[in-house]
């Protein structure tokens, strides 16, 4: 999560890319996935952008989060 104040700086894709890379480097992952609030146009457009896909699964919890998944090669 990106603090607030640094919110539409930029940052997102950077930092969601860095953790994708740590995240492989550290566990090898072939996958990764994440859910995130149904109405978080912002996250969600850069999880996109990112290659992440909705796989229909909808983690329930205080809020119902549409799950997403990124396949690696």
């Amino acid at each position: 999560m990106i603090g607030h104040q640094f919110q539409g700086r930029g940052y997102g894709l950077p930092v969601l890319n860095a953790v994708i890379d740590e995240m492989v480097k550290m566990y090898n992952c072939k996958e990764i996935y994440l859910s995130v609030i149904y109405n978080n146009d912002r996250a969600i457009k850069v999880y996109e952008k990112r290659g992440f896909k909705p796989t229909g699964e909808i983690e329930k919890g205080h809020h119902d989060e549409p799950v997403y998944c990124l396949k690696l090669d």
